[in-house]
C-alpha cells in the first residue's frame, strides 16, 4: 500500500493528530475536537478494513 500510494501514507496520523492539536490551541474547543477525532477515526480505521476486502482475494491462501 505504501508503495501505491506513496510514502507520505505513513504520515497521516500525524496529520490527524496535528490537526487536532491545532483546533485545540486555536480555541475550538470540545466540539472541534469531537469532530476531529470522529473524523480522524474514520480516516484511519477504515482505510485498513476496505484495503483487507479489495485484496481478499490475493492474501486467500
Amino acid at each position: 500500500m505504501v508503495v501505491g500510494l506513496g510514502p507520505l501514507t505513513l504520515l497521516r496520523p500525524v496529520a490527524v493528530a496535528a490537526a487536532c492539536l491545532g483546533a485545540l490551541v486555536n480555541g475550538g474547543g470540545w466540539p472541534s475536537q469531537l469532530v476531529g477525532v470522529a473524523a480522524g477515526a474514520a480516516v484511519l480505521c477504515v482505510e485498513p478494513l476496505v484495503h483487507r476486502r479489495w485484496y481478499r482475494h490475493v492474501l486467500a491462501p
